[in-house]
């Protein structure tokens, strides 16, 4: 074996080989493709892998390429930072809403000033434990929202919280899961 590189050799008869390239196009490619999806799925490779395996520019262009085929991402729009921010933005898919769940519970890597203002929410609600060694949530996002005109609802201050509504209303109820504790 090569030193940093892997060369695969598959002999396959030239029928079977044509009928392949046709509905698959490049061969050797679809086979990397492949490779890589399964990798991905079963955890065997990380975004890392796959990004340098494929040759793809960034996480989210792997992001793109796992859901064109249909593989379920192992996180939510609360993991958007700054970079993915600004892609949703100038894509123009950022939509004002009412509520917004904070990214990254409210660390400096995210809710830049475009995205609250693109945003525009009246309550902005920031999942955090108190005292967390990572100082969350970020007093310059908190200070963001504030100045954005959002109500602040913080979990390291005020407890849990559940947020209904029937499409015309939001109601807010607070909650403490059994072993919460709010003094300090």
């Amino acid at each position: 074996m090569n030193e940093g590189n892997l060369t695969i050799k598959i002999d396959l008869p030239d029928d079977i080989s044509r009928i392949l390239e046709e509905r698959w196009g490049d061969l050797p490619r679809h086979v990397l493709e492949t490779l890589a999806i399964q990798g991905y799925r079963d955890g065997t490779l990380s975004t890392h892998q796959v990004q340098h395996m494929l040759g793809l520019k960034s996480r989210f262009a792997v992001d793109a390429f796992m859901k064109e085929h249909g593989v379920s991402l192992p996180y939510d729009a609360a993991d958007l930072e700054r970079d993915a921010e600004r892609s949703l933005l100038a894509a123009g898919r950022i939509q004002p809403t009412d509520v917004l769940k904070v990214a990254h519970h409210g660390s400096r890597t995210s809710t830049s000033a475009s995205f609250v203002a693109a945003v525009r929410p009246s309550l902005a609600v920031i999942s955090s434990g108190a005292g967390n060694r990572y100082g969350h949530p970020s007093p310059a996002v908190v200070a963001r929202l504030l100045e954005a005109g959002a109500k602040v609802h913080r979990t390291d201050v005020h407890g849990g919280v559940i947020i209904s509504t029937d499409g015309e209303r939001l109601e807010i109820r607070r909650y403490a899961p059994m072993g919460f504790s709010n003094s300090r």
